[in-house]
C-alpha cells in the first residue's frame, strides 16, 4: 500500500496453491499485511481515503480504488505446539478483490517479531516468545491459518439477502436456532429490492370520455371522400 504523497511497496505473487486457500501467505516484499475478509476488521481508520491510495507492484503498475479501507483486525493462527492463537494485527489493508490474505513479514519485524528461514524449515517468533512454524508450499512460503469453520457472523442486511430478504424478525429469530449464525449488526436497514416488490400498480375506475354527439367536421371528410373514389 501506498499513500500517493509518501513512499510505495513493490510485491507480487507468482504461485498460489488452492490447499492454502485458508492461511496466510508470508510476503518479504509487502510493508502491510492485506486481508480480504471484512469480517476479520474490529475497527477501520475513519478518515481513510481510497482515492489517495494505490498499490504498486514490483514492474512499476499501479492498481488505485482496490483499497478499501485500513484498520486493526484479529486472526486466528495456528501455533507450533498445535494451540490456537488470536493474533491482533494493525494497519491491516482491506482489499476484497484479493484472493489470498497476505502476512507482511516487514510489518511483523517492526512490532518486534522475528522470522526465521533455513533450508528445511521456517518460523515466525512473536515477541513474547510465541512461536509459529511457517511452511513451505512451492516456492510460497505460509503460516497455518486457522480457519473458523463453526460460524459465520454477517450484518442483519447481509442475512436478510443471503436468506433471500425474509423477514427481518424472523432472521433475527434464526440465531437462536441456527448453530454457528452471528449477527455482528443489528441496525435498521432500507432493502431497495424488498420496497420495488412491493409497489402495486394503480388503475383508474373511472370511465373514458365518450362522445355524445356527432362531429360534422368528421362526416364533411367522408362524404368528400366517398365522392372522389366515385
Amino acid at each position: 500500500m501506498a499513500d500517493l504523497s509518501a513512499d510505495s511497496f513493490a510485491f507480487r505473487v507468482s504461485e498460489c496453491r488452492s490447499i492454502c486457500q485458508d492461511s496466510l501467505l508470508v510476503d518479504c516484499g509487502a510493508t502491510a499485511h492485506i486481508l480480504t475478509e471484512k469480517s476479520k476488521f474490529t475497527s477501520f481508520e475513519q478518515n481513510f481515503d481510497v482515492n489517495n491510495h494505490c498499490i504498486e507492484l514490483a514492474d512499476g503498475s499501479r492498481s488505485n480504488g482496490i483499497i478499501q479501507g485500513r484498520g486493526t483486525a484479529k486472526v486466528c493462527v495456528q501455533s507450533s505446539d498445535g494451540e490456537p492463537r488470536e493474533v491482533s494485527l494493525e494497519n491491516v489493508l482491506y482489499i476484497p478483490l484479493y484472493r489470498h490474505n497476505i502476512f507482511s513479514i516487514l510489518a511483523a519485524t517492526e512490532k518486534g517479531a522475528t522470522a526465521n528461514f533455513r533450508p528445511t524449515s521456517a518460523e515466525l517468533v512473536a515477541p513474547n516468545g510465541t512461536t509459529f512454524d511457517i511452511r513451505k508450499s512451492g516456492e510460497l512460503y505460509y503460516l497455518n491459518s486457522v480457519a473458523n469453520h463453526t460460524g459465520e457472523s454477517h450484518t442483519l442486511k447481509e442475512w436478510h439477502m443471503i436468506s433471500g430478504h425474509c423477514n427481518v424478525k424472523d432472521v433475527i429469530k434464526l440465531e437462536t436456532v441456527v448453530e454457528g449464525m452471528k449477527i455482528s449488526d443489528k441496525s435498521d436497514f432500507q432493502c431497495d429490492v424488498c420496497t420495488m416488490s412491493k409497489m402495486t400498480q394503480s388503475f383508474s375506475r373511472e370511465t373514458d370520455l365518450r362522445a355524445t354527439t356527432v362531429n360534422r367536421w368528421n362526416w364533411f371528410i367522408v362524404i368528400c371522400v366517398d365522392q372522389y373514389s366515385l
